[in-house]
């Protein structure tokens, strides 16, 4: 069973089989930042999954923005999460994943390379890690 937490609850959640950390609403993919409050998981996990859904979808960007589970104590991307986001599509999917996450780092997402030159900026609606 899938559980679904704000960031939070997220260390307390991490206890049970399957969780999803989501964040919701906020970037426009215009500026490369962390968007969300960290998390800290208790303990070693594995991201089985990571999805994104737009609430509106970008329009004639000339650079697409890349949005990316963030391990911010390594400093850099979980392996499969960085994700580019393209013109007219609004759900993005990994697919199937089995990267590490180091138990007591700290977890964000963040837009890891901004958008540029867009006549709509794409703008983040739910994103989804789910872990093991």
């Amino acid at each position: 069973m899938t559980r679904y937490f704000r960031s939070g609850h997220f260390a307390e959640a991490c206890r049970r089989s399957e969780v999803s950390f989501n964040a919701f609403g906020g970037g426009t993919g215009s500026v490369t930042e962390e968007l969300f409050g960290k998390t800290v998981i208790p303990s070693n996990h594995t991201l089985i999954r990571f999805t994104i859904a737009l609430v509106i979808t970008g329009n004639s960007c000339a650079t697409q923005p890349v949005v990316a589970l963030w391990d911010a104590t390594a400093g850099s991307a979980v392996t499969g999460t960085s994700t580019t986001i393209t013109n007219g599509v609004s759900f993005f999917d990994s697919g199937v994943l089995s990267s590490s996450l180091t138990g007591g780092h700290q977890f964000d997402i963040k837009i890891t390379t901004a958008s540029a030159s867009c006549t709509t900026a794409p703008t983040l609606g739910n994103i989804q890690a789910i872990i093991q």
